[in-house]
């Protein structure tokens, strides 16, 4: 499970839906209409640092230290979240 590094750092990140290592990052978070423009041009999905934790889990299903390792640079997440053990 990962959870917040910082809770008061904003940021948003768009993933391409199909394929989540191709993402963009925002040091802060895009506003509803920024939302709507980048959704109505592609693919993609949005997340930021006011979308609940347990969205970023159900999306982002990270079962050990090792997968962590594996995915957190790729999907732009090591700067945002830890991950930590249930």
């Amino acid at each position: 499970m990962i959870k917040f590094k910082n809770e008061k750092k904003d940021f948003t990140i768009v993933y391409n839906a199909e394929d989540c290592t191709d993402n963009k990052v925002y040091d802060y978070v895009v506003s509803e209409e920024g939302v709507n423009l980048i959704m109505d041009n592609s693919d993609v999905f949005v997340m930021d640092s006011n979308t609940d934790i347990d969205e970023w889990n159900e999306q982002f299903y990270i079962e050990d230290e090792d997968e962590w390792n594996n995915v957190k640079k790729d999907w732009s997440l090591e700067d945002y979240f830890e991950f930590i053990e249930e």
